[in-house]
């Protein structure tokens, strides 16, 4: 579970604090979202988040047995393989997640949580 909150908005830029299993006590996380280019990123990773680089043959690993279940259900809507791995990060992807989808609800959300577990 990750909670996040705005902390700061000017000229279209949000800064968010997000904060991994609801602690306020560690240091937060910070996530910049900037509507003017469009972006949202990772600013600081907080103390209590992890990431790990997920390499290209690992993601095509499971590209492999998603298009296999699809096979074997008789679709053939198959997904890409890729060429390019990735750095994912346990809390802060969910977090951005969350902005994300309150983002899409309307305006950038003044808080929020996301529970995956």
């Amino acid at each position: 579970m990750v909670k996040f909150e705005l902390v700061t908005s000017e000229n279209g830029t949000y800064t968010y604090h997000y904060y991994p299993e609801g602690d306020f006590i560690s240091e937060p996380g910070v996530i910049e979202l900037n509507l003017k280019n469009e972006s949202i990123y990772l600013v600081k990773l907080a103390d209590r988040d992890f990431e790990r680089y997920v390499t290209a043959e690992e993601r095509n690993s499971l590209i492999k047995s998603l298009n296999d279940m699809i096979a074997e259900e008789g679709g053939n809507d198959f997904e890409e393989y890729v060429s390019e791995g990735y750095t994912r990060r346990f809390y802060a992807d969910q977090a951005i997640s969350g902005i994300i989808d309150g983002l899409e609800k309307g305006n950038p959300p003044e808080n929020g949580m996301r529970a995956w577990y």
